[in-house]
């Protein structure tokens, strides 16, 4: 995969390495054929604040909770479960100060976190994200020594990197959002072609087109998907750990220098909820907003995104 990450302001070109209040850039994205995973943010990562240090607490599990942008998180939960001899499971649950402060009396065994999230206003409604913990890992601790874990919430980032090197598609290994593609492909001078096929060797393109700003009060970047359809190639593929905000997207196929708009149709067993894909089937251009698996922080895991499932089909139209 090939990323130009350019930006071309009052004629000086610069890199993007991340987002600032008011960055703007152009992605274009270059798919291979057998490419199913297209991570628009690989090569960057969100700053990390800074937080107070801490020293562990007998008993207590403690820590602060803070936006990428510094700000302290008031509500966002935090979950652990311990276990003793016998393998019988206790929980504790506790929820941040104003000052994005929580503290839990952790039960008597080895312990780990079963959720940590904070739910935000997100498109028509809410949606709740797994927070990260700011070491990289959620790690497991002994209650008797207790633990410190400050957990920050991105809006894009890498949330299990062994789980990316194992399924590279799965959009929860991912703090951003996250949508599958698929078109079916004509070949050139079959009867059994169908009309909205889109033509073997015609140059694909997906983009997506920030609304406002992401979650975290950034401007967004505007990334370009290019795909050369194929009858030898994959049909399909996955665009994830996009940017978490609202997005214009536009499918267009060109052929012999020919631009065309496509339709773009939200299908699968989930197309009928909310988010998604606004209208859900639209010629050329429509609204896309994440789907989260849940709007109760309650609900978020730890170290983990919690982004819902999105198909798109590309037709000719």
């Amino acid at each position: 995969m090939k990323i130009n990450n350019k930006i071309l302001v009052a004629g000086v070109t610069a890199t993007m390495f991340g987002f600032g209040a008011s960055s703007q850039a152009q992605n274009v994205i270059e798919v291979g054929a057998s490419q199913r995973a297209v991570n628009v943010m690989k090569g960057t990562n969100p700053k990390i604040p800074v937080f107070p240090k801490l020293t562990a607490k007998k008993g207590f599990i403690r820590g602060y909770v803070k936006d990428s942008n510094g700000k302290p998180l008031q509500g966002a939960v935090i979950g652990v479960r311990s276990t003793a001899v016998g393998g019988y499971y206790s929980g504790a649950q506790g929820k941040t100060d104003a000052k994005g402060y929580y503290e839990i009396a952790v039960p008597f065994g080895a312990a780990s976190f079963y959720c940590a999230g904070y739910a935000v206003e997100y498109g028509e409604g809410r949606a709740a994200l797994g927070l990260h913990p700011v070491d990289g890992e959620a790690d497991g601790f002994a209650s008797n020594v207790g633990g410190v874990e400050n957990f920050v919430m991105l809006p894009y980032g890498v949330a299990d990197p062994d789980g990316v090197q194992e399924q590279p598609t799965y959009s929860n290994n991912y703090y951003g959002g996250g949508f599958y593609v698929d078109y079916s492909v004509g070949e050139a001078g079959s009867i059994w072609n169908s009309p909205t096929d889109i033509p073997d060797g015609a140059e694909v393109e997906l983009t997506l087109t920030p609304v406002g700003k992401l979650i975290n009060g950034f401007a967004g970047r505007s990334f370009t998907i290019h795909k050369i359809a194929s009858t030898s190639a994959a049909n399909n593929f996955n665009v994830v750990n996009v940017p978490v905000g609202t997005y214009t997207v536009q499918a267009f196929m060109t052929q012999n220098g020919q631009k065309s708009p496509l339709t773009i149709k939200e299908t699968g067993p989930y197309s009928n909820q909310s988010f998604g894909l606004e209208p859900k089937e639209a010629k050329g251009k429509a609204t896309l907003t994440f789907r989260p698996n849940s709007p109760k922080a309650a609900m978020a895991p730890a170290a983990h995104g919690n982004w819902g499932s999105i198909a798109l089909t590309l037709k000719k139209q």
